[in-house]
């Protein structure tokens, strides 16, 4: 299932893609960014391509967050695909107090 880029005044939200896991990996590996997340940190680059495989990639609910800037993953935000739909996301900490998720999530 393919999901639409959607963009707002700073963000760009779109489907992770296999480029972007480095990015991907920097986010899910960091304890304090998951440390409310029904799951662990990755340790791995291996963990994040399982990650992605099983989560992101056929989710048409599951957006690469973006700087408008320079197209890179910063964080992630979804909508479960089940009821009670719940809204997930994660961000980098160096984007903490931004409005970003708010931003995104708007």
């Amino acid at each position: 299932m393919s999901a639409p880029s959607l963009q707002t005044g700073r963000l760009i939200l779109r489907k992770f893609t296999p480029r972007d896991m480095e990015a991907l990996f920097q986010i899910l590996k960091d304890e304090e960014v998951n440390t409310f997340l029904p799951w662990y940190p990755v340790r791995t680059m291996a963990e994040t391509v399982r990650f992605y495989e099983e989560r992101f990639a056929s989710n048409a609910r599951a957006y690469a967050i973006c700087l408008r800037e320079d197209d890179k993953p910063i964080g992630y935000i979804q909508v479960g695909e089940e009821e009670p739909y719940d809204l997930g996301y994660g961000l980098h900490r160096e984007f903490w107090r931004q409005g970003i998720e708010c931003e995104a999530a708007g």
